[in-house]
């Protein structure tokens, strides 16, 4: 199961400094005016097949001094990591569209549409519209960049595999592919509404192979899909599907994808399965479900690896795959995953039940429980990765040669909650979130609009990032409101009624559970400041926007109420024909939505400092752009205000 996403930079951010790379500094120094003299380009996840991350043709960078070079808006939320290519980014969007964007200035070179996203959310997840959302790859032979998007129409969505020339975005024939597959004789079908396609696509063998596995929530009975299209396109070529169909979950859903072996071979990492129970584990039972996969390049299995406990580990959502395999020296596998464990595996054969090839794998500096996410970098002898449950950026030194192998912890860099790094001109890089800081829109469907705000609000912050959606329990009809789940408290009640009508209930109980659970993942930190984004249709609150607050004085709601107007009248210079909606904070004003419900027996508890935020109608939807990015700027800067924990950037130095 997949706990969350959160988008990344809209174009290519500013990646931020971390350590110097003991192995990585053979290339002679030069200064690096621009990224556009970076290396040979990055033409897949992480750079290469191995998924190391690690570009060892890039000049080093001997007074590292990173800053934002430029940022490109386009058309929707970018959860890939772009690629770099002849001096192009590629760069794609929900709105399944790649653009080609000029390396050294950000301009838009080209731009396709390459389909017609579909404007819903599945299951749980925060995505909407769902179109482009895993990393595409490039083909350097013959300057082709592969995508995989969802397609409409809503009745009747399909995934596409889209293939258009670098050079000019122009589409190149045989495309778009279809991905429509069936397996097990028919009885098991690839299905988008309970189906993701988040995994990174990789290219081997005169093949595109693209993973799958299922949405934020674990909904429906999804399974763990590879499929191959030919780079010449026409139709998908080769299927993987091992589950029969009273079997489900196990999806393959790491950003990372897969890693390929020179030989072509794939491998692959699955999520919990739907078949738990304690150890000992029943493994005549085993679905597939946290395991480590070998597949040949017609995407026959050749070998398997799961750790003794897979069905304790399904049973409490503590996915091996919530990391792809990384491929590092002597044929050796490295899976990371939510445990923080490391298996190192023997790639000629995995080594089924408990077969790692160290006896040790748990990582005893970084805690255990959805600690490890993305992927990793490898630079010999080290192993790079992000444990978000210990806010930090690791190095393991790997033993890959003599057995037993094994691995030793070279340093922690603490204090910030960093992204997936990679290695480049001789240091590190990761792009950190805030740890401790969060912003949510627990009414992310019912309150139209403020799910795309959360998002964007946390893709300019940095800030953790909560959506929730689809709780809805009755429609509304002859004008009257819909009844829902409150999510940030444990009641049903109908929008705009006094919270003195709701209704506690078990099922109302156990969503409000589950998202304090998601708040407090997404903080991996201490609560020190949460963010809660709500919309409202009050007449009486149409031309303000409401904060009520949790540990805010009268002195920092004046600062707040300030600072919120300050930035409000620059952005307004350029737009005079916007409404100038007043800022009410409390307890410097009086309120219509206090958020009393909230406080007392729900979310808004459990921080040290909390702003719920009402936005009316107007803010919302006509001048939306606007006022996102008015809280944007506002909220980055409060963080600060109220030293809630910033952003880090690491400072050089040998070790930490």
């Amino acid at each position: 199961m997949r706990l969350m996403h959160a988008a990344v930079l809209a174009a290519v951010g500013a990646l931020v400094l971390s350590l110097p790379v003991a192995g990585a500094g053979s290339v002679p120094s030069t200064a690096i005016p621009r990224a556009a003299n970076f290396g040979a380009g990055w033409t897949t996840y992480h750079h290469d097949n191995a998924r190391t991350g690690y570009d060892a043709t890039a000049p080093n960078i001997t007074s590292p001094s990173p800053s934002s070079q430029w940022n490109t808006p386009l058309d929707s939320n970018v959860y890939a990591e772009p690629l770099i290519w002849n001096g192009l980014v590629i760069a794609v969007t929900e709105n399944d569209s790649i653009y080609g964007l000029n390396e050294s200035t950000g301009a838009v070179v080209w731009h396709v549409v390459a389909g017609a996203s579909v404007a819903t959310h599945y299951c749980s997840s925060e995505i909407n519209p769902v179109g482009i959302t895993s990393t595409p790859v490039i083909d350097t032979a013959t300057g082709i960049v592969y995508a995989v998007g969802l397609v409409g129409p809503l009745a009747t969505p399909k995934y596409q595999m889209f293939a258009v020339h670098v050079a000019d975005g122009s589409p190149v024939t045989g495309f778009p592919v279809d991905i429509t597959p069936t397996a097990q004789g028919g009885t098991v079908s690839l299905v988008p509404s309970v189906s993701e396609q988040r995994g990174a696509l990789g290219l081997a063998n005169g093949n595109v192979y693209v993973p799958f596995g299922g949405w934020l929530g674990d909904c429906g009975s999804y399974h763990p899909w590879v499929i191959s299209v030919p780079a010449t396109g026409v139709a998908v070529n080769n299927v993987y599907e091992p589950q029969t169909s009273s079997q489900r979950e196990a999806g393959i859903w790491a950003g990372q994808g897969m890693s390929i072996d020179g030989s072509g071979n794939i491998y692959v990492a699955t999520g919990n399965g739907g078949t738990t129970s304690f150890t000992p584990c029943n493994n005549a039972t085993w679905d597939h479900g946290n395991g480590v996969i070998k597949l040949s390049p017609t995407l026959g299995e050749l070998s398997t690896f799961a750790p003794s406990n897979w069905c304790d580990l399904s049973r409490t959502d503590t996915d091996v795959g919530s990391i792809a395999p990384s491929l590092i020296n002597n044929g050796v596998v490295a899976q990371l995953g939510k445990s923080a464990n490391l298996w190192l595996l023997n790639s000629a054969s995995l080594g089924g039940f408990g077969g790692q090839q160290n006896p040790n794998t748990a990582i005893s500096t970084c805690g255990s429980g959805d600690a490890i996410f993305g992927g990793t970098a490898y630079v010999y002898p080290d192993l790079y990765f992000a444990c978000n449950s210990s806010s930090s950026l690791q190095a393991l030194t790997v033993n890959s040669g003599t057995p037993p192998l094994g691995f030793t912890s070279h340093w922690a860099a603490g204090g910030f909650t960093p992204g997936p790094p990679i290695v480049e001109g001789g240091l590190i890089w990761t792009k950190p979130g805030r740890a401790g800081v969060v912003v949510a829109a627990p009414h992310g469907t019912s309150d139209p609009y403020t799910g795309e705000i959360a998002a964007e609000v946390a893709r300019r912050t940095g800030f953790g990032l909560v959506v929730a959606g689809g709780f809805g329990l009755e429609a509304e009809a002859s004008g009257r409101p819909g009844r829902r789940y409150e999510v940030n408290r444990p009641t049903e009640g109908v929008p705009g009624r006094p919270s003195a009508e709701e209704v506690a209930t078990p099922s109302a109980e156990r969503v409000y559970a589950e998202f304090e659970r998601r708040v407090l993942e997404a903080a991996a930190a201490p609560l020190a400041l949460y963010v809660e984004i709500h919309g409202n249709g009050s007449r009486e609150s149409a031309g303000r926007l409401e904060i009520a607050t949790v540990g805010i004085d009268r002195d920092d709601a004046w600062r707040l109420r300030t600072l919120l107007e300050l930035i409000r009248d620059a952005r307004l210079r350029t737009e005079p024909a916007a409404p100038r909606l007043a800022v009410l904070v409390e307890p410097l004003d009086e309120l219509r939505y206090t958020a009393s419900a909230a406080k007392q027996s729900g979310v808004l508890r459990l921080p040290r400092r909390a702003l719920h935020i009402e936005i009316p109608r107007a803010a919302r939807a006509d001048w939306r752009p606007l006022y996102t990015a008015i809280l944007a700027d506002f909220l980055g800067q409060a963080a600060a205000l109220l030293n809630a924990p910033p952003p880090a950037a690491i400072p050089a130095r040998d070790k930490p």
